[in-house]
Protein backbone atom coordinates (compact mmCIF):
# COMPACT_ATOMS: atom_id res chain seq x y z
CA UNK A 1 0.00 0.00 0.00
CA UNK A 2 1.10 3.53 -0.74
CA UNK A 3 1.11 6.14 1.53
CA UNK A 4 -0.73 9.04 0.11
CA UNK A 5 1.52 12.20 0.35
CA UNK A 6 4.63 10.09 0.13
CA UNK A 7 7.61 12.37 -1.24
CA UNK A 8 6.00 15.95 -0.62
CA UNK A 9 8.03 16.74 2.35
CA UNK A 10 11.27 17.30 0.65
CA UNK A 11 9.38 19.00 -1.93
CA UNK A 12 8.01 21.17 0.61
CA UNK A 13 10.85 22.07 1.99
CA UNK A 14 12.37 23.08 -1.42
CA UNK A 15 9.62 25.04 -1.90
CA UNK A 16 10.11 27.23 0.91
CA UNK A 17 13.56 27.24 0.34
CA UNK A 18 13.28 28.95 -2.91
CA UNK A 19 10.38 31.47 -1.14
CA UNK A 20 12.57 32.32 1.84
CA UNK A 21 15.59 32.55 -1.28
CA UNK A 22 13.68 35.04 -3.64
CA UNK A 23 12.10 37.11 -0.85
CA UNK A 24 15.92 37.57 0.39
CA UNK A 25 16.70 38.53 -2.80
CA UNK A 26 14.57 40.52 -3.33
CA UNK A 27 15.06 42.42 -0.55
CA UNK A 28 18.59 43.04 -1.00
CA UNK A 29 17.93 44.35 -4.36
CA UNK A 30 15.17 46.77 -3.07
CA UNK A 31 17.86 48.13 -0.34
CA UNK A 32 20.45 48.31 -3.56
CA UNK A 33 17.73 49.69 -5.35
CA UNK A 34 16.81 52.44 -2.50
CA UNK A 35 20.52 53.10 -2.37
CA UNK A 36 20.87 53.93 -5.41
CA UNK A 37 17.74 56.62 -5.61
CA UNK A 38 19.55 57.90 -2.39
CA UNK A 39 22.79 58.73 -3.76
CA UNK A 40 20.97 59.82 -7.63
CA UNK A 41 19.09 62.37 -4.85
CA UNK A 42 22.34 63.55 -3.47
CA UNK A 43 24.17 63.62 -6.89
CA UNK A 44 21.00 65.84 -7.85
CA UNK A 45 21.25 67.79 -4.86
CA UNK A 46 24.85 68.99 -5.41
CA UNK A 47 24.56 69.85 -8.89
CA UNK A 48 21.87 72.12 -8.11
CA UNK A 49 24.13 73.90 -5.49
CA UNK A 50 26.77 73.69 -7.74
CA UNK A 51 24.66 75.33 -10.79
CA UNK A 52 23.21 78.10 -8.36
CA UNK A 53 26.66 79.56 -7.27
CA UNK A 54 27.52 79.48 -10.86
CA UNK A 55 24.78 81.56 -11.66
CA UNK A 56 25.23 84.02 -8.70
CA UNK A 57 29.30 84.08 -9.46
CA UNK A 58 28.02 85.00 -12.75
CA UNK A 59 25.75 87.43 -11.62
CA UNK A 60 28.35 89.40 -9.32
CA UNK A 61 31.14 89.38 -11.85
CA UNK A 62 28.58 91.07 -14.24
CA UNK A 63 27.74 94.07 -11.76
Amino acid sequence: MRVVGDGSQPQNIRSTDIAKHTRESVNRQYGEIKSGVTEVNQMSATALEVAKASKQTVMETAM
